[in-house]
């Protein structure tokens, strides 16, 4: 799922003059110092590969209002990296 784009999100970084993070522990680091869309991103990311649809912010957040289980996924990820 993550490893398909490796090229592509490599270029990202380059382009803004950080490295990749070596682990998924460090990307979780990452995205809990953002201003919080990011952690928004990968719940989306992890919405759509199971729904198959297209989902906004607002549905992603709904959706983990509405469904412990996913709210802690997003949350141990939040919390716990």
């Amino acid at each position: 799922m993550f490893s398909g784009p490796r090229t592509e999100i490599e270029k990202v970084f380059a382009e803004h003059g950080e490295a990749p993070p070596d682990a998924f522990g460090e990307a979780i680091v990452r995205l809990q110092g953002s201003n919080g869309s990011l952690i928004w991103g990968m719940g989306r990311l992890l919405y759509e590969r199971v729904s198959g649809t297209n989902a906004d912010e607002s549905t992603v957040k709904d959706f983990v209002d509405r469904r412990p289980p996913f709210r802690a996924l997003i949350s141990t990820m939040r919390l716990n990296y």
